[in-house]
């Protein structure tokens, strides 16, 4: 039977996923991200890649609530399936998002149309610099 330390780094494991979850989120729906995105098939790309982040998201919190209170009541077994199965969830949906994301930035830098850098309309002038 696992120990305490076992069940322990698996929790911080998943904190670890959690995290990292939110962060690709956070990635996948900012304004400058969303701005490149203009066919049908990048759009269908950032749904999925949100979705299979979601689901390790929420996967990740069942993972970190059972795993707590196994804690508390000290039940330090790591084959129960209330921990074992949204883990193995958690870690595969995280893998394939994570995946889907990179191939969707690789992709859309590779093969996006350089933009022309905007010119300034009016020159800059310092008004503290002017003698």
């Amino acid at each position: 039977m696992p120990d305490k330390d076992g069940l322990a780094s698996a929790i911080d494991f998943t904190k670890f996923i959690v995290a990292l979850d939110g962060a690709l989120i956070a990635f996948l729906t900012g304004a400058s991200f969303l701005k490149q995105v203009d066919t049908s098939w990048e759009a269908a790309a950032v749904i999925v890649g949100l979705v299979l982040l979601a689901i390790s998201l929420a996967c990740g919190v069942l993972v970190f609530m059972r795993g707590s209170s196994m804690l508390s009541s000290r039940n330090y077994n790591l084959a129960d399936p209330h921990l074992k199965i949204p883990g193995l969830l958690n870690v595969a949906a995280f893998t394939l998002g994570a995946v889907a994301v990179s191939l969707l930035t690789i992709i859309s830098l590779m093969f996006e149309m350089p933009v022309a850098p905007l010119k300034p309309a009016l020159p800059l002038i310092c008004i503290a610099c002017s003698t």
